[in-house]
């Protein structure tokens, strides 16, 4: 959960560039691995300065840009497992990008 401050930045992003997070989370090798983001802590209504009919007001109202991918125990013990974590690590890569842009 970022700080108020971060939080804003990474809204603004996402008013003014969505359509890049819109790109990332619709890549294939994304889909793979995170399903969605967390939201149990999301907004129930739009963030203050934002319209109700936002294009990405879904992403507007996270407070946290969490994504998760559960490996089994039995994926874990298979040989590929340390290849199939690097292919999820790559897969969130542009998101963590995104995200550092946008506070920076």
């Amino acid at each position: 959960m970022p700080e108020a401050d971060l939080l804003a930045k990474v809204r603004q992003e996402i008013d003014y560039n969505g359509k890049r997070l819109e790109k990332i989370v619709a890549e294939k090798s994304f889909k793979k691995y995170f399903k969605k983001f967390y939201d149990e802590d999301a907004l129930k209504t739009s963030p203050k300065g934002f319209p109700k009919d936002h294009q990405y007001n879904e992403w507007l109202k996270l407070r946290s840009f969490i994504v998760s991918h559960q490996f089994s125990d039995t994926d874990v013990v298979k040989k590929s497992f340390l290849k199939n974590a690097m292919k999820a690590y790559l897969a969130v890569k542009p998101l963590n990008s995104y995200l550092a842009e946008a506070i920076s």
